[in-house]
């Protein structure tokens, strides 16, 4: 497992990339080396306070298990797991709602079943041999321990599922975190979005969303709409699907909108399918009231995040005319 990490990290995904491996520049902070880390430990500690949701993530892997999981030695084998999210640059690596807490996740959860059995197992040490009155209370008070831990950890669970719901506090940028409890996503756009890869070639070269490109990913070439980079193989799109309301994963808006103008413009794109927000731009399929549509949407979100920052760089490219 290690080795093939490391032929992974350090030549497959660099040859594919024609880059060094982005997931190895996550720790790029740390490349000074052991002595500066070793002689610079504030540094350390200044990194993983920085942003509360490294602190975060750690009540939200114990809290719905009543924190049971700290009183086994068990979680102990979650430790390189849960090193390896916190010193990363990226952070949503410090998030239970993605696949980085995959290897953390059972561990947590098979040392809240030990921890819960030691709590429970204490209720029962010292009056196993007693009898009468006193071997009563024993047995009675190992019932009532049970019923306690019982209730402990429905509350803890019940508290755990109310985070991350409409009525908390952010404590963070707009759509910071919160993709795992929240309906975020309309069943009226997913009935679209099933409507829409119908009229999608299994072969096409396709820009779409991170939410979408999941459950899309089952074709030759797949690019990221929302990714600046995409003006680099902007000549190998054939295809665009994307939600305009669904700004999920660092998508910005303004960037995003303008993206699609541009890109619909240098690849002779048309409107093939819009609706409930939900576009398919493609060749030769284009239909002029699904066009109407689109424009008109698309040109009043655009004069809503008119005000909204973006790259310097992409708006030189793209010029005012698409990020107005």
């Amino acid at each position: 497992g290690v080795v093939w990490s490391l032929v992974a990290l350090l030549v497959i995904i660099p040859a594919f990339r024609s880059a060094p491996s982005d997931t190895l520049a996550r720790y790029s902070w740390l490349l000074a080396g052991p002595a500066d880390v070793l002689g610079n430990p504030g540094r350390i500690l200044q990194h993983l306070l920085a942003d509360p949701r490294r602190l975060w993530m750690l009540v939200k892997f114990l809290l719905p298990l009543g924190f049971t999981s700290l009183l086994s030695p068990a979680v102990l084998v979650s430790l390189p797991a849960v090193a390896v999210n916190w010193l990363a640059g990226n952070l949503y690596q410090s998030s239970i709602y993605f696949h980085y807490a995959a290897a953390t996740i059972p561990v947590v959860f098979a040392a809240a079943v030990y921890g819960t059995e030691r709590v429970l197992a204490r209720g029962g040490e010292g009056k196993e041999g007693t009898e009468g009155k006193e071997g009563k209370l024993g047995k009675e008070g190992k019932e009532g321990r049970g019923a306690l831990v019982v209730v402990w950890l429905v509350g803890c669970a019940l508290l755990a599922l109310s985070f991350d719901q409409f009525w908390q506090p952010r404590m963070g940028p707009l759509d910071w975190e919160n993709y795992g409890l929240a309906w975020r996503v309309s069943p009226q756009s997913v009935t679209a979005l099933r409507a829409a890869t119908e009229l999608l070639p299994a072969d096409g070269a396709l820009a779409t969303s991170e939410a979408y490109a999941s459950h899309l990913a089952n074709r030759r070439e797949l690019f990221l709409l929302h990714d600046p980079r995409i003006v680099r193989v902007a000549d190998r799109v054939d295809w665009v699907l994307v939600d305009l309301n669904d700004h999920r994963y660092g998508v910005q808006p303004r960037q995003y909108y303008g993206l699609l103008r541009w890109i619909a413009d240098v690849r002779g794109l048309e409107v093939c399918y819009f609706e409930e927000d939900v576009v398919l731009l493609g060749p030769g399929c284009g239909d002029s009231a699904a066009a109407a549509a689109y424009d008109g949407r698309l040109t009043t979100l655009q004069q809503e995040v008119a005000g909204d920052e973006v790259d310097p760089a992409l708006l030189k490219f793209l010029g005012p005319e698409y990020l107005p």
